[in-house]
Formats: C-alpha cells, structure tokens, sequence
C-alpha cells in the first residue's frame, strides 16, 4: 500500500465531494463554507495518519513473519567453496578448521583482498606430485597449475584403465627414516564428467605389487568428520569432553561451535566435495613399501625424467569409458576450504543488554562464537525475542539500518501545519527573517530526506544482542565474513599465501578447483521464491510442484518453464537402462546464461534433490535453452 500524504487524501474528497453537490470539478476547498474547509483538512490530516499507521504496521508485521520463516542466514551471502593445494614444509602437518589463507592478487573488480579459511581436520604430507602418466601421456604441472604433456608414450604400454602418480618426498631421507606411513594420505580427483566418480568405489591402489588399502571420502581416525557405514557420507561428530566439550583444537587457540548455521554449511560443504575424494587407510610403513616396489614404471622409456621417491599406481575397472580416464586430472594434500574471513571483536559488557554491529569490509555470513571474560560461550537462541534473553543467551537480528520514517514525516507534517495555522502571527512579524527561517528548514528537511535515503540503500547491518551474566566485564565474538558472489568462479591455480602462519611452501599453495558457489543477498524476486518453497513444501520434495519450486528457487529469473517427466537412463558400464526422473529447465536462449553457472544450478539441483527428495530413481537435470 502506497501511502498518501493530506494534501492527496484532501484533493481526492474534494474531487468527490463537487460530484456529489454537482459542483464543478475545478472548484477548490476555499469555494466552501470555512466548516467544510475545517472537516476537510481535519478528515484529511486524520486519514493520513492511518495510512501512515496501516502502511507502517504491515511492514513490521511482513518483517516479523519473515524473520521467522527466512532468518538472516537464508538470505544472507553465502561463502564459495573450492579445494586448495598445500605442501608442508618437511613433517606432516594436520590442518585444522579456521585457517586463514590470503590470495596474492585481488580479485578482478574490487580492492578487497580474497580469503579463504580452512574447515576440517585433515593431515598433509611433504609429498609432491611430480609426475601423472594417464593415457600413454607424460603430465607434468606447471608454473600456472596447469598440466602440460612432458612426452607420449608408445601405443599400448599401458592400459586405458592405468594411471600412474610419481610421488616425490620433500627432505627425504628424514620421512623414510621415520617409519611413517600414509594413513590419512587424501587423493583428490577432478573431472568435467560426474560418472567418474562413480568408479572410484572399484579402484585399486598399489604401490609396485602391494595393494594399498583406501575408503572413498575424507576419513581419518583424529577428524572431527568421519565416514558412517558405506553411504561414503561425512557428518559431524562431536567429541565429549568434560567442561570443554564446546571446543575444537585449532592450535593454540580453541574456538567454540557454537553456530548451527556455520555447522550445517560446513556439513554439506564437505558432501559436495566428498565424493572427488579418497583416503588412504594403510598402515604400513612408506619405506618398506618402497624397498618392496617393482619399479613397474621404470620400464617406461622416460628420458630426462627426475624420478620419483614412488609410483603410486591407480588401476581402475576395465570397463571404464577412455575419455572419463583421459580427462581426469588428480592431485595429493588438496584440502577443502571455503571463502570466509575471521573478525574478532573485544567489547565492555552493559549490565542491561549488549547489542554488538557485526561490521565488516565484506558481507556477513556467520557468528563463531560468543564468549565472557571466564571463557563461557554464549547460546544462540532464534525464536526468542530479545528481550527476553537470559544469562549466556544470545540472537542475532538483521536489517537494524531500517529507518523509521514514522517520527521525521510526522514532524515534519507538524510544523508545517504550525506555519499554516500560524501564519497571520508570521505575517505580523518581519518578512525577510521569516523567509529566512522558511529557506533554513527547507535545507533541514532536504538534509534529512538525503539521510533517510542514504540509509535505506545501505545493505542491512547484523547486529548480536546478548545477555551477559552480572560477574562478566568483557565479551569477545568471534565471526566469520565472506565476499559472496564476487569471488565464484575464481579460476584454479590463483596462488596464495599463508595469513600470520609459515607451515607450507609458499610456492604450493594454490587452487586445485574454481571456488563456486557464492552467493550475494536475495533480491526481493529471489526472497519471494525463498518464501514459496519453504511454505508450501517445508523443506520436502514429495511432488511435481515440490521439484519446480526447488529448480525456481535455485535458478531463479533464469527458468521460465520447468518440465518433470518420467524417461531413461544408461547406466554405468555394462549394467544396461534404468528409469529416471528428467528434470528440463527451460531459459531464454536470447539471455547471456555463463555455462559454468549453468553447471553450478545443475549441481546443485541434483545434490538438492539426493537430500531431500525420496524418489528412488535418478535424477537426469538438462538446462535447455529456446524459451523466448
């Protein structure tokens, strides 16, 4: 609802009041007897008012119930993700969450430096890829992080199914000695193909003739993420530990878990990128491995070669198609890491309520963890209100810029009715300083118009209210940040540097994959959609409706026309057909769609679907284009 000043309500009864009396439509207000003149303005002033009121009721009322249904964090920026490349210096080294790493150069387009933050614990080692032969062809990694051919094999050396990884070891003969083995060794693999994938769970290592035992996944046994039974799924386990169990290592620092909303994108951050992955779970010692190795590359006739400390040798199934081998490119110590920036902020606590601006240069994304000075975390409450809160209880509440224009307009509106109802007083005094005063509170108004405006275009501030016990003085909050849609896509191999630590080679440090998936604020289109699929299927997909709703939530104004059928798939190998679902997404050929984006909302379509859906045959999701 629009709202309508006095001088609009009074025009409009006006108008209607000269077509009840047949009075001419250009009479004015001053035609009438002074009483009608006098229930005109009063009528008129009184309606404003309540239009003011309806207008700012429905408002705050809308915001209430979309705060309920959509908090901040669906709505909010969300962080890329991407898998890094590190080397330790010459030990093995675990990474833990909250790493921080700093790119060399900004990214294109704004001067604000990209970070990336580790998110689990996982062990690297001194090893470096030095070499992959895959398909008869020699790979070597450049200084770019691109894989250039070194030489090509002779025709049938070696099957289409054989990958061989050449493994050097930094400070070599101090690991061997070490009677290390590579147990929590991770190898990431990469490719445009998702059907590759699928063979990992039949792939065998073997380091010469000995077989090196893995599991599909990221899977240690000192990870805060472990493997459930054979669904190759990562899910969180907290570790009970007396009086400290809100804590995780990180270091010398222990920071508390305390965000679901951080949690729950962490969890299903690492099932996106759990399945590229596979850890070694053998025991033995490295050294005994090499003694006993074959050497069956060295048969190779590889001239100029530096040779590796070992061959790790990938033998996939035999019915594998060629093309999913060749284009498929692998990678050791590669680790998850996600586009968010740590703040820490140190307040003096107020015995009533503490309300803390969680600023930032970037866009907010998650509160870590809020703790007084004896190191007691705080509890996040969300459908609590504020004032309510109880001792260590905390909530955050967003869109605090939000001006309420009711007080300004209202004043504003009186003193003008002042210089009205008054102006045989102005009239009696000096022309020239009440035209003075007048031109003084035009700029004032117009003063304060420029900042009511300025606020409404800020992007709404997230602030953290917080109820502190009497005893506590301090308080200190610890929150994340993160560049949203403006670092997606950043290409791999962009180089980084360690931020106030010196564990790797600098030279190590890079992207093995594009960072993907971020995601600014919804615009109010996007927001309408949040709000239809979450009312209409709680968070399910049971129906047709259910899936078309997800695919426009996802895609946004790029799908104009969502058809589900049932159809036919080829299944993997040998194994023949099988039902599907086809999902066809149709957008507007005439728009620029970036094809990465468009494979970025197929993925997550389909992880979507896999999570809450419960049809049980797969799901085949096709962007067409043609619709106008």
């Amino acid at each position: 609802m629009t709202f309508d000043n006095k001088e609009s309500i009074k025009n409009r009864m006006l108008k209607h009041v000269n077509q009840v009396w047949n009075h001419p439509a250009s009479d004015s207000a001053v035609s009438y007897d002074p009483i009608v003149q006098l229930l005109l303005d009063v009528l008129a002033s009184e309606l404003a008012q309540l239009s003011f009121s309806y207008k700012n009721a429905d408002n705050r009322i809308t915001e209430e119930i979309a705060a309920l249904l959509l908090p901040e964090q669906e709505l909010g920026a969300l962080p890329a993700y991407g898998v890094m490349h590190v080397t330790p210096t010459d030990e093995i080294l675990e990474i833990t969450p909250y790493q921080q790493f700093v790119a060399v150069d900004n990214p294109p387009g704004t001067n604000q430096p990209l970070f990336v933050s580790t998110i689990i614990n996982q062990p690297v080692y001194p090893l470096k890829l030095q070499v992959l032969i895959n398909s008869g062809m020699v790979l070597q990694l450049n200084k770019h992080w691109q894989y250039e051919t070194y030489t090509r094999l002779q025709p049938m050396s070696l099957g289409h199914n054989i990958v061989y990884l050449g493994v050097g070891v930094c400070n070599k003969d101090s690991f061997l000695h070490s009677n290390r083995s590579l147990k929590g060794l991770t190898i990431c693999f990469n490719s445009s193909n998702e059907k590759l994938y699928e063979y990992l769970s039949w792939l065998q290592v073997s380091i010469g003739k000995e077989n090196i035992s893995y599991k599909r996944g990221l899977h240690f046994e000192n990870s805060n993420y472990v493997r459930e039974g054979n669904n190759d799924i990562i899910s969180h386990k907290r570790e009970l530990q007396p009086e400290n169990s809100n804590y995780i290592h990180e270091g010398s620092n222990h920071l508390p878990q305390n965000s679901c909303h951080y949690n729950k994108y962490i969890d299903r951050t690492i099932k996106r990128v759990n399945k590229h992955y596979i850890t070694i779970t053998d025991e033995r010692p490295l050294a005994g491995l090499i003694n006993a190795d074959t050497r069956e590359a060295e048969h190779l006739d590889i001239p100029n070669l530096q040779q590796p400390a070992f061959w790790l040798k990938l033998h996939f199934p035999e019915n594998i198609e060629p093309d999913l081998v060749e284009n498929m490119v692998c990678n050791i110590n590669c680790i998850p890491v996600i586009n968010v920036k740590l703040e820490e902020q140190v307040i003096k606590t107020n015995p009533l309520m503490n309300i803390i601006p969680l600023e930032s240069n970037s866009q907010f994304f998650a509160v870590i963890s809020l703790q007084d000075d004896q190191n007691k975390a705080f509890k996040e409450i969300t459908q609590k209100s504020y004032l309510s809160l109880d001792a260590h209880e905390m909530t955050l509440r967003s869109n605090i810029v939000h001006h309420n224009e009711r007080s300004v307009i209202t004043q504003i509106d009186r003193l003008i009715d002042i210089i009205k109802s008054e102006q045989i007083i102005f009239t009696l005094g000096r022309r020239e300083n009440i035209l003075s005063q007048l031109e003084t509170l035009q700029q004032t108004i117009s003063a304060i118009e420029k900042q009511i405006s300025e606020a409404n275009n800020k992007v709404p501030s997230v602030h953290l209210i917080a109820k502190s016990p009497p005893h506590a003085k301090y308080l200190t909050v610890k929150y994340c940040s993160t560049d949203g849609a403006q670092v997606t896509n950043t290409k791999k191999g962009s180089r980084f540097r360690e931020y106030n630590t010196s564990h790797f080679q600098s030279s190590s440090i890079m992207l093995f994959s594009n960072l993907t998936g971020g995601r600014a604020q919804l615009s109010p289109s996007r927001k309408v959609d949040h709000f239809r699929f979450q009312l209409l299927s709680r968070d399910r997909i049971v129906t047709i409706s259910d899936v078309e709703l997800l695919c426009k939530k996802i895609a946004g104004e790029i799908a104009k026309k969502v058809i589900v059928s049932i159809g036919t798939s080829i299944l993997p190998g040998n194994s023949g057909y099988s039902r599907c679902i086809n999902i066809d997404i149709h957008y507007n050929i005439a728009r620029e769609v970036n094809k990465d984006r468009i494979k970025l909302m197929e993925e997550e379509i389909r992880f979507e679907l896999e999570e809450k859906a419960c049809g049980v045959f797969p799901y085949n999701v096709r962007f067409i284009g043609g619709v106008e």
